[in-house]
């Protein structure tokens, strides 16, 4: 909110009040963005501080993380399905 107001930051804030976020975390994976965590008001009504923020963002960088990896499980698996396809119709 401190920010100079864009086009584009009035857009995010009101996809933002759409969506009944208070706050939007990006989630990277390798430099880009790969997701975005939304949360809402705190309980509480206080607001998210900036150590708040912090320990969120190490939170969506892990996320981000497994994410990636869940990514490349399943591109091994299918390469594996792929594997056992091929090798079954060599059998044929």
């Amino acid at each position: 909110m401190r920010e100079r107001q864009t086009q584009e930051t009035r857009e995010l804030r009101a996809a933002m009040r759409v969506a009944d976020a208070d706050l939007a975390l990006g989630i990277r994976s390798h430099g880009r963005l790969i997701g975005m965590l939304l949360l809402g008001a705190r309980a509480t009504g206080r607001i998210y501080g900036s150590e708040d923020q912090h320990n969120l963002q190490v939170i969506c960088n892990h996320l981000g993380v497994a994410i990636e990896n869940a990514r490349l499980f399943r591109a091994a698996e299918l390469e594996r399905e792929l594997d056992r396809i091929l090798a079954d119709s060599e059998l044929v």
